[in-house]
C-alpha cells in the first residue's frame, strides 16, 4: 500500500493536513473518509487507515481544522459551516479522482460534521459512520467536567500538561500547552474561556445542533452508530434521541474499549468499517434485474457505421446540461466527455448546440457553434473523445416554440413557428417567412460545417420532441398553406432541406443522424406517424436528403410503436429504411425522462440484447444512467453492478 501525506487549503484559505491510504495490490472498492475530533490528530488514526487500505479500501484521514496539523479558522470560531465546507471540498476531490463510493466515517466533532455534510451531499456519499458522536448533545457548563476542571487555571504547565491528558485521553506535552494556554498576570495557565467566548460556543453549539437535527432528519443513506463501551455520553437515551432522528441507523458497540479512545483498538474499528461499507455495496433491486440475460456481449461488440469504427454498441444520448456560460465548454465539459469515452462508449452524440440564428435559443449556459471560441474550445473535446477511443458528434438544435421571449441567449428574439403556434395551440408569433426559413436552413449548414472543423465526427439534426423542425413534422403546430405543410411527407420538407444542406457542408463521407420522436414535451402520446405506412412517407424525405442514420428518440425504448405489432419505433425505422437505428428510452434506468412514475423494465438488459442480436436496431443510447456515472458502460460490460452509481435526479445538477 501507498500512504500519501499532504495538504489542502480548505475554505477560507486555512490548510488541512491529511493522509490517503491506498493499497496497490488490488483496486480500492470504496473511499472511507475519516474524521476525528476530541483534540486528537490522524496520527493516532494511522493504524486505522493503514488497516482499512490492508482491506482493500482507500482510506482518507483527515485533522480537523484547529486539530492536529490543521490550521485554526482565521477568526478563532468553531463554526460548523467552516468545518462542512472543509469536507466538502475533499469530496469535490474524490468524485473529481471517481473515487466514490464514499463513505464518510466521523469521530467526536467529526462525527457532527460528516453527518451536516452527508445530509447535503446525498449525491456523492454512499453511507455514514459516527464513532463516539452524537448530533443531540447541548452543553451544561455548570456540569461540564472539562470547563470546571480548566477554569480554575493550573499552577504551571507540567501540572497542565498531566491534568488535561487525564480529561482529553491522550499524552499533552508543556511545549505544545504553551501556545494553547493564556498566561494569567496572577501567573496561572488559562484555558481560554471566558464569559464571551463560553456564550459564543454555547449559542454556536445550539445553532449547530439545529443545523444537524435537520441533516440527520433527512438522511436516508447506511447510518452507523459506532460507541466505545465506557463513553458517558452515548447513553441509552442519547442513542433513542439518535433513533428518533435517523430510525435506520444500526448501533453497535465496541467492547473493553475507552471513550474518546477508539483508535486504541484499530482492528476493531477496521472490522466494523470494512462489514459497513460491503453493506452499502450489496446489490440494490436494480442490479438484480441488470444481467437477467446469459450475455450482455452483443452491446459490446464493434460496429461499423458508416466510415466510422466504433468500438461498442452503446452510445452516449445527447442530454442538455447547462454548464457552458457564454455559449462555450470548458474544461469541465471537456473532462465530462472523456470519462465516457475511457470507459466502454463507443459514440457519443454531443448536447444541444444552438445554430447560428438569434431565435435558436432559450436555455441558459447551453453551447452555441457560433459564439467566440466555441469552435478551438469543442476541439478540445473532440480531442481527448479520439483520444480515448471513441467517436462524438455534434448535436445541432433549435428550440421554435419551445422558446420564450426574454430567455438567452438573444433575449430580444422573436419566438419562430411554422405557423406562429407554440406545442399548446397558442399564439406566440407570426408564421415563419419563406426568407427566415432560408436563413435557418443556412444557419444549420455553418454550424455543421463549424462541427467539422471543430474535429467532430459527424453531425446529428435534433428533429425531436417538439423543437422547430418537429414544429413542421407534427400536423397539430403546422398548418402553413404552402409546400412545407399537406400530408406528413410534405411535413418533412424542411428537414429534408435542413439534412441536403448540412450533408453538403459535411461532406458525402461523414455521419449524419437525424433525430426524431412521435412524443413531444407537452404530450406524451402524441403520435405524428399513425402508423408504419406514415411513418414511411414521413422518413423517406430525409433518407433521400442525406440522412446516414436514424435515431428515433422514444421514452421505453421497448414498447411497441403501433397497433397490431410488438415492433419498437427504432424496428420500424429500420424495417422501412434499411439505415443503420440507434435506440434510446430508459436504458439502465427506472423512470421514464420527465417523470417520477417508477418502471424497472428499463433496468433488464434482456430485451435491449434481444433487439440487438435479432438486427432489429444496430446501437443503443444510454442517457441518465451515463449522468449519474461515466463508467456505467465499463462497470456493465464487466458484471460489476454493486459498482453502479445509479442515477437519482438530483445527479443532474452536478457535472460529474
Amino acid at each position: 500500500m501507498t500512504v500519501h501525506p499532504t495538504r489542502r487549503s480548505g475554505a477560507g484559505g486555512v490548510t488541512l493536513a491529511m493522509d490517503t491510504f491506498t493499497p496497490t495490490t488490488v483496486r480500492p472498492t470504496a473511499t472511507v473518509v475519516v474524521l476525528h475530533g476530541g483534540g486528537q490528530s490522524r496520527e493516532q488514526w494511522r493504524d486505522v487507515g493503514l488497516g482499512l487500505a490492508a482491506a482493500g479500501l482507500r482510506a482518507v484521514t483527515v485533522d480537523l481544522r484547529g486539530h492536529g496539523e490543521s490550521d485554526w479558522s482565521p477568526s478563532g470560531s468553531y463554526r460548523l459551516e467552516d468545518f462542512v465546507a472543509d469536507l466538502e471540498l475533499i469530496i469535490d476531490d474524490l468524485v473529481n479522482d471517481l473515487a466514490a463510493p464514499i463513505i464518510l466515517a466521523g469521530h467526536s466533532h467529526g462525527g457532527k460534521v460528516v453527518l451536516t455534510t452527508a445530509g447535503r451531499r446525498t449525491a456523492a456519499v454512499a453511507g455514514v459512520v459516527l464513532i463516539d458522536s452524537l448530533p443531540d448533545m447541548e452543553p451544561d457548563w455548570s456540569v461540564n467536567e472539562f470547563y470546571q476542571r480548566t477554569a480554575a487555571g493550573f499552577g504551571g504547565l507540567d501540572e497542565a500538561a498531566a491534568a488535561l491528558a487525564e480529561l482529553v485521553g491522550r499524552p499533552m506535552t508543556p511545549a505544545g500547552l504553551d501556545r494553547g494556554l493564556r498566561h494569567g498576570e496572577d501567573g496561572r495557565w488559562y484555558w481560554n474561556w471566558d464569559t464571551r467566548t463560553l456564550d459564543a460556543v454555547a449559542d454556536g453549539l445550539t445553532r449547530d445542533r439545529v443545523v444537524m437535527n435537520a441533516a440527520a432528519r433527512q438522511l436516508k443513506l447506511p447510518a452507523l452508530l459506532l460507541r466505545t463501551e465506557e463513553s458517558p455520553f452515548l447513553n441509552d437515551e442519547n442513542v433513542a434521541r439518535l433513533q428518533d432522528a435517523i430510525p435506520h441507523a444500526a448501533v453497535q458497540t465496541m467492547p473493553d474499549t475507552q471513550h474518546h479512545r477508539p483508535w486504541q483498538h484499530p482492528g476493531l474499528v477496521v472490522n466494523h468499517l470494512s462489514e459497513f461499507v460491503a453493506t452499502t455495496r450489496r446489490r440494490p433491486p436494480e442490479a438484480e434485474l441488470l444481467y437477467d440475460v446469459d450475455s450482455i456481449a452483443p452491446l459490446f461488440q464493434p460496429f461499423r457505421l458508416g466510415e466510422l469504427e466504433l468500438t461498442s454498441r452503446v452510445v452516449m444520448a445527447p442530454m442538455t446540461r447547462n454548464f457552458c456560460p457564454d455559449g462555450v465548454p470548458g474544461p469541465d465539459v471537456v473532462d465530462y466527455y472523456a470519462r465516457r469515452a475511457a470507459a466502454g462508449v463507443g459514440l457519443i452524440i454531443s448536447e444541444g448546440i444552438y445554430v447560428p440564428h438569434r431565435s435558436a435559443g432559450t436555455y441558459p449556459d447551453v453551447p452555441e457553434m457560433a459564439a467566440p471560441g466555441a469552435v478551438e474550445a469543442w476541439r478540445r473535446v473532440t480531442d481527448r473523445v479520439h483520444a480515448e477511443g471513441a467517436r462524438i458528434l455534434a448535436q445541432l438544435w433549435h428550440v421554435g416554440g419551445v422558446r420564450r421571449v426574454g430567455k438567452p441567449p438573444f433575449p430580444d428574439a422573436p419566438v419562430v413557428t411554422p405557423s406562429g403556434l407554440d406545442l399548446r395551440g397558442r399564439d406566440v408569433g407570426e408564421p415563419l417567412g419563406l426568407v427566415e426559413i432560408d436563413e435557418i436552413v443556412a444557419a444549420y449548414a455553418s454550424a455543421a460545417a463549424d462541427a467539422m472543423a471543430a474535429g467532430f465526427d459527424g453531425v446529428e439534426i435534433h428533429g425531436a420532441h417538439g423543437y422547430l423542425i418537429d414544429e413542421f413534422h407534427w400536423g397539430q403546430t403546422n398548418l402553413r398553406e404552402d409546400h412545407f405543410s399537406g400530408d406528413i411527407g410534405d411535413r418533412s420538407t424542411l428537414g429534408a432541406r435542413v439534412t441536403a444542406a448540412v450533408r453538403e457542408a459535411i461532406g458525402p463521407q461523414a455521419t449524419l443522424s437525424y433525430r426524431f420522436s412521435q412524443w413531444k414535451l407537452t404530450d406524451y402520446n402524441a403520435m405524428g406517424a399513425a402508423d408504419p405506412d406514415e411513418l414511411a412517407r414521413m422518413l423517406e424525405p430525409i433518407v433521400a436528403a442525406g440522412a446516414s442514420v436514424l435515431h428515433p428518440s422514444t421514452r421505453r425504448y421497448w414498447t411497441p410503436a403501433f397497433e397490431g405489432s410488438d415492433r419498437t419505433l427504432a424496428g420500424w425505422t429500420r424495417h422501412l429504411t434499411g439505415l443503420p437505428v440507434i435506440a434510446v428510452g430508459s436504458i439502465g434506468v427506472t423512470a421514464p425522462a420527465r417523470s417520477e412514475e417508477t418502471d424497472r423494465d428499463g433496468v433488464s438488459l434482456a430485451p435491449l440484447v434481444d433487439l440487438v442480436t435479432s438486427g432489429e436496431v444496430d446501437l443503443v443510447a444510454v442517457g441518465r444512467a451515463l449522468v449519474s456515472d461515466p463508467e456505467w458502460a465499463s462497470k456493465v460490460r464487466d458484471r460489476r453492478p454493486e459498482a453502479i452509481r445509479w442515477y437519482r435526479k438530483e445527479h443532474e445538477a452536478e457535472l460529474y
